[in-house]
Parts: structure tokens; sequence; C-alpha cells
């Protein structure tokens, strides 16, 4: 035999088996992820399945958000730092069957709240309180578990709380070990958060791919109660949801609330907000948009995961009931973005 084809087929055995092997490594973190194995997993994941199959019918069915598809591609870079992809959706593609929206993991008694609502017995809440969304109270408790979150990734997260600290009212304590209730950092698989106060130890992951500024800010705003933007009540005076380029499994992702159940504070809708989608997420063509902006010159300002801007801290300053105290650092008039060299925009 020919010893080139031989080296070469000892190459394609090597690759095999190293693929093999990355691929039980990646099953077996997988199967050891802490919220894969949250004692009521089971449970919650029947309660979503529940909600999943009770919105998706109501949102394809109307005919007042589709906009047929428009042939163009992509310009945007707001979903990606560097060349590295930081879409939610890809980070947390092995997680999509037990979180809601991408990123947010609810309580029990969170997804009865919601099945309650989508079965037609509303309980008043804010975008982001009701009787089981509730806000923290001062300061905010949180632990970075450095058995699992590595010494770059901490100081990120102490970045993204200090940054929240710093312009708008909150004040945060560290604690020296898990007590609860506290938000505790960990590593786990993918970036997810629960939302808002749950009297408990309440786990916030940053996991590989998840160490950026931008994405670390997102996940605390979940943990301080924040939903995502687009699911406002008031989305469709601003966006058009194209439902024919989103995947089947994934039209749950869009829902949205209503203005007999939730109150955005007055704060305008921002499409540049931290908590935005991208115009590509879920896509089935991620060439073209499946959201649109109402005003066009926003469109490549949706899914920006830089930092939170004004409107986002805006929001968290009134909805903790605070604008004269807004924090160490002073809310700016006029909030600009300063994108880092390596993350800026073409």
């Amino acid at each position: 035999m020919n010893v080139y084809i031989f080296l070469l087929l000892i190459v394609v055995v090597v690759i095999d088996v190293l693929e093999a092997s990355s691929d039980d490594i990646t099953k077996q973190h997988y199967e050891k992820s802490v919220l894969k194995n949250h004692k009521d997993i089971t449970r919650i994941k029947e309660k979503l399945g529940q909600w999943k199959n009770s919105v998706v019918t109501k949102l394809t069915s109307s005919e007042t958000n589709h906009q047929k598809r428009t042939a163009r591609h992509l310009t945007s870079k707001r979903n990606s730092v560097g060349n590295q992809p930081i879409t939610l959706t890809e980070l947390n593609k092995d997680l999509l069957d037990v979180l809601y929206q991408v990123d947010m993991f609810l309580t029990e008694k969170q997804w009865d709240d919601f099945l309650s609502k989508t079965n037609g017995k509303n309980r008043r809440k804010r975008q982001a309180s009701s009787s089981s969304f509730r806000l923290w109270a001062m300061p905010i408790p949180y632990y970075i578990d450095t058995t699992t979150v590595d010494a770059h990734t901490k100081d990120l997260i102490e970045q993204g709380v200090a940054f929240w600290q710093n312009y708008t009212c909150l004040r945060f304590t560290e604690l020296t070990a898990p007590s609860s209730p506290c938000v505790q950092f960990i590593k786990d698989n993918g970036c997810y958060s629960y939302i808002g106060y749950n009297r408990i130890i309440q786990d916030l992951s940053i996991g590989v791919g998840c160490e950026h500024f931008g994405i670390i800010t997102h996940e605390i705003n979940h943990a301080l109660g924040v939903f995502h933007e687009q699911s406002r009540y008031d989305r469709d005076s601003y966006i058009t949801i194209d439902f024919t380029n989103i995947q089947p499994a994934s039209i749950n992702n869009f829902n949205e609330e209503t203005n007999t159940t939730t109150t955005n504070h007055n704060v305008p809708y921002d499409y540049g907000s931290v908590m935005h989608y991208g115009e590509a997420d879920f896509a089935i063509n991620p060439s073209i948009p499946n959201i649109y902006a109402k005003e066009a010159y926003q469109q490549n300002t949706m899914g920006q995961r830089f930092k939170p801007n004004f409107n986002d801290l805006l929001l968290i300053n009134t909805h903790y009931s605070c604008l004269e105290n807004s924090g160490s650092g002073t809310l700016p008039l006029f909030f600009t973005i300063e994108y880092p060299i390596s993350e800026t925009l073409d």
C-alpha cells in the first residue's frame, strides 16, 4: 500500500476517534448539567410542553403580524463578537426543551401562573413581576462558584454586577458561600437565569461561549425580573414578525403579553435593548430576517449583546421605584454604547 494512503488512513481514523471522544464528552457534560438534573425538571418540562401547545396555536392563527419574506442578505453583526457567534439560540440549543424563550428557567409556581393566564385566569403581573415574579430586597446577595467559574469569567461577572450597581439604584453584596436566597453564578451548559426573586439559591449559568459582558448583563437582568423586549404587549406597533421564517418548533419563543396582564412602566420600546431578540433568531433561513423593525433604520440594532442601554437602565430604576437614587454612578441623560475596538460594527 502506498505510504501516503496509509498515513492518510491513520489520520482519518485518529480524527474519527477524536470526534467520537468529543461527542462522548459533550454527552457526559450534558447529562451532568445542573439544569437538566433539577429536582423538578420532569414536571417543569411537562408544563412547558402544555404552554407551548397553547401559544403556538394562538400565534400561528393570527394574520395581523405576518409579513412576506424579503430576499435580503443579513449584514448585521450585532449577534457576534469578533468571530465568535454569541446568539443565545445557538449557545442554548441543548436546553431549549427546559427553558422559556431561550434562556429563562421558570419555577413550577411561575409555570402555574403562565398556564392559568393562558387558560383565561388572569393574574395581574408587571412586565417582570407578579405574585410569582417578585422584586429583590436590597442588597441583592450573590455568590460566584469558583469551583466551576474560571478567573476570566469571574472578572466579567464582577464587571456585570458592578455595571448594574453603578448605573441603577440596585445594591449587591457578594457572599463567601451560597446561602438562600441568592443568585449563584455557575458555569453550566449554556447561558440561563431564573426570573426575578424566588426565595432560593437560584443558579445563573455563564457557560462556554457565554463569557461576554453583554450576555452576562442580559442574564443578570433576567434575575432582576425582566423579560425579553420583543415579548412586550405593544410590540406590534414596532415590529412585524414573519412566522413563515421561524422554525416550527420555536414559534412559541415569539409569544407576547397583553396590556391587561403587563405594564412596561411607560418606558419606550427599544430595538437596541440588550434584551431584544436578533432579527433572525430561530429563522429557517437565517440569511433573511424574521423580525422586521417598523422603523427601518433600526433593523440592524436588534439583538445587540454589548451592554444594557439607557432604556434598560430606566426600566430597572422604574421597576424598583428608585429613580431618585440611581446608583453610585450617575444615570446619564444620554447613555451611549461605547464598543470595544474588537466589537465594533462595520
